[in-house]
């Protein structure tokens, strides 16, 4: 009944956990908000300026330009631009992510292994593992 218990304490730990590494992190978030904000904005008006040059340019131009479409760094410029306004919009309140509250899980769980095959055998996990593999 004892080593119930001590997995039922799993959750309690895997909480203290994430109080202890994820908590000071939500500190940021206000911090954090502001600047994606004001540069949601800032950025959006420089891409808005830029698409309007850039059709303007390309898409619908009044004269035909001398300069080949083929080979001009404007629309790579203009990936790159994009590629600055995903990572702007993408920007999280908080600075965590699901591989950073995973390992914290892993790290929680790893000190209860030794636990975990006092109460199964290694070699039932095995064959319980082996079955799962390949459906025997």
């Amino acid at each position: 009944m004892a080593l119930d218990s001590a997995f039922a304490g799993f959750g309690l730990i895997l909480l203290l956990d994430l109080a202890l590494f994820v908590a000071p992190l939500c500190l940021f978030s206000g911090k954090l908000w502001a600047a994606r904000v004001r540069g949601q904005s800032d950025y959006m008006q420089l891409a808005e300026r830029y698409v309007s040059d850039f059709d303007g340019k390309w898409v619908h131009a009044r004269q035909q330009n001398a300069e080949p479409l083929l080979g001009t760094p404007d629309i790579q410029s203009l990936a790159d631009l994009s590629t600055a306004v995903g990572l702007v919009r993408d920007m999280r309140m908080v600075p965590v992510s699901f591989r950073l509250l995973m390992q914290i899980a892993v790290t929680a769980a790893l000190p209860l292994l030794p636990l975990l095959l006092v109460k199964y055998p290694f070699t039932e996990l095995l064959k319980q593992g082996f079955a799962r593999l390949t459906g025997f």
